[in-house]
């Protein structure tokens, strides 16, 4: 059965037998690996490493571990498969956004910054690169060379990409992991919409966690280890 794996794995390309992966931005490193034992080897495996050169590690507040995690301001959820943009960082593009179409203007900071969230959102929330073009143009370059307090106005061309970014953005928060993968079919369109809620209470007589979602619902007690 091993055997049977890897070779389906390997048939998929370069490096996809691999069980553990390492990818690193400037100094944010993310790991991922199968398996607890596995995860705990690489993480001791990259310590040494970091003692070996006297690299100073990032405070303990600013680590993460688990299921899910966020990196390079994107929520990574590994057992669903699927990357998601933080609910801060999708309202405050959509801020920018409505301020643009509202006063059919804004000021060039807060545009190109607007710009910019759209560049790093764009893969995240499943949208084509063409739904960015128009919305530079002659007078972004211009005052990207000479910054000052000037305004960018909205075009016919900006307001039809702009009204489409705010749409999308409104229905769409992320994307499956398979969408990296060229030859991946996209999923089907769904017409049904799910509303699930949880919470967590770790005070009282009963501490735990819970939820509830179309008339089903769940609960996990807390011990005081866990508390």
């Amino acid at each position: 059965k091993r055997l049977a794996w890897l070779a389906r794995r390997r048939s998929l390309g370069v490096g996809q037998a691999r069980l553990y992966a390492v990818h690193g931005y400037t100094d944010d490193i993310s790991f991922s690996a199968v398996g607890s034992d596995r995860l705990l080897r690489l993480l001791r495996t990259w310590d040494e490493v970091c003692r070996d050169f006297g690299v100073k590690v990032a405070i303990p507040a600013k680590q993460q571990i688990g299921l899910s995690v966020t990196w390079l301001g994107v929520q990574f959820y590994s057992v669903g498969g699927f990357v998601v943009l933080p609910p801060a960082k999708r309202l405050r593009l959509l801020g920018l956004i409505a301020d643009m179409l509202r006063d059919s203007r804004l000021l060039f900071t807060r545009y190109r910054s607007m710009i910019g969230m759209m560049e790093s959102a764009r893969m995240i929330v499943g949208l084509p690169v063409a739904d960015l073009y128009g919305l530079y143009g002659d007078d972004f370059r211009l005052l990207c060379a000479h910054p000052s307090a000037a305004m960018m106005t909205l075009t016919d061309r900006r307001r039809e990409l702009l009204g489409r970014w705010q749409l999308h953005i409104m229905r769409s928060a992320g994307s499956l992991v398979t969408a990296a993968i060229p030859s991946a079919l996209p999923p089907p369109p769904s017409q049904a919409a799910f509303f699930l809620y949880s919470d967590a209470a770790g005070e009282g007589d009963a501490p735990g966690l819970g939820g509830y979602a179309h008339g089903a619902y769940w609960y996990m007690a807390l011990d005081a280890r866990a508390l």
